[in-house]
């Protein structure tokens, strides 16, 4: 799927949470694409933010002005149901409020929490701005690149969402034996709720012919809109439920053509 019309989904997707699933809270929605999306392709926007860090796309939102609150959600999350709470969540001072990072629940020794969705106290942010930009533009080649600068940046400064809130590798590496994610468990027993508010599909859209082939990680990490599907994830067949009601039709990839052809491989 491409870039822009990941974010349009995302737009209609939260036009329905403003008007049905935000209860008693009001959302002025807005998308964060590098405001790069006019008559420019997405080969360029995708460079442009390689080549400033895409950590500067959440700063963006410290420019909604006179909001003090602010409610990240990446492109590829699928809103199941009311965030009254989520939006009402006290920040106890921090500056953020993030889920943690399923896959990653510590990193260099400190909890490490998933960029995806963010509550954010926008007046802190805009304080801040500028060295976060600057943070993002050094960090740009890490591994997980904005997330890695976030997490850096906001270390001593965010406090924990249930992992309801951002529901990550359900199917795949969620249930994967790990010290870390069972320790995580302990603290937060919505990490494997089978019902949770925000699914987050993460990993790749389309994922490389050897992760596919390989008999070791199964069912592979992958996007319900790329040409596998999202074997294995509970919430792909509701991904495409909600798709349709969309105004643009999102046409699926040739998936039974492409995996017969890896199939000759």
């Amino acid at each position: 799927m491409a870039p822009m019309r990941t974010n349009h989904f995302l737009y209609r997707r939260l036009r329905d949470v403003r008007t049905r699933q935000a209860g008693s809270a009001r959302f002025d929605p807005s998308i964060s694409d590098g405001g790069r999306d006019r008559g420019v392709s997405s080969t360029s926007r995708r460079q442009y933010w390689e080549g400033v860090g895409t950590a500067l796309g959440k700063t963006r939102l410290s420019g909604c002005s006179p909001y003090r609150t602010g409610l990240y959600l990446d492109a590829d999350v699928l809103v199941r149901s009311n965030i009254d709470v989520l939006w009402n969540t006290d920040l106890q001072g921090e500056s953020i409020a993030a889920a943690p990072d399923v896959d990653h629940p510590i990193m260099n020794g400190k909890p490490y929490f998933n960029a995806g969705v963010l509550l954010i106290d926008l007046a802190k942010m805009r304080a801040q701005n500028e060295e976060l930009k600057q943070l993002g533009r050094k960090m740009k080649g890490s591994k997980f690149r904005n997330q890695d600068a976030l997490n850096v940046f906001y270390a001593n400064q965010w406090t924990r969402l249930s992992s309801k809130w951002n529901a990550q590798g359900m199917g795949t590496y969620a249930r994967y034996p790990s010290l870390d994610r069972d320790m995580l468990r302990l603290l937060d027993p919505t990490m494997d709720s089978a019902n949770p508010a925000i699914v987050h599909f993460t990993g790749p859209v389309n994922p490389a012919v050897e992760e596919v082939l390989s008999t070791y990680v199964q069912p592979v990490i992958a996007k319900p809109w790329g040409y596998l599907g999202a074997p294995g994830h509970p919430f792909q067949a509701e991904w495409w439920e909600a798709a349709k009601k969309i105004s643009w039709k999102l046409k699926r990839d040739r998936r039974e053509e492409t995996i017969q052809e890896m199939e000759k491989i």
